[in-house]
């Protein structure tokens, strides 16, 4: 399940860049997001600079959330009580124990978007 949310996500974050006609092959579009969403830093575009504003800024906001980790997104949002944190937990973090480590995160997770935001705000 948590492995289709990449891929629909990648494929979703594409269609700016196939709309757009900035990147018109579909395979090259779901690259790029998939780039851009795992932080990897790889690109097919050669000149970044001669896109549109509006493809240069979606194409970044693809990296910040990648860059904060799609796994402390899901943690912030999910609440406490629920099961699929931890199975999401225990899917991505090694080790033997996780239980006490869902609500650390929960909460650090939730600090460190205030932080990561009003850094790119200011």
């Amino acid at each position: 399940m948590f492995s289709l949310s990449w891929l629909r996500i990648s494929f979703f974050g594409a269609l700016p860049f196939i709309i757009s006609g900035s990147i018109p092959n579909m395979v090259d579009a779901f690259f790029e997001s998939v780039s851009g969403f795992t932080t990897t830093g790889a690109s097919i575009l050669s000149e970044v600079e001669s896109l549109s504003k509006s493809i240069l800024f979606w194409r970044s906001l693809t990296h910040v959330v990648g860059g904060m980790g799609v796994l402390v997104l899901v943690l912030a949002i999910l609440p406490k009580g629920n099961n699929q944190a931890l199975h999401i937990m225990r899917a991505e973090v090694p080790g033997p124990t996780v239980g006490k480590i869902v609500a650390k995160m929960n909460y650090n997770s939730r600090i460190l978007y205030i932080i990561y935001i009003h850094e790119l705000l200011y």
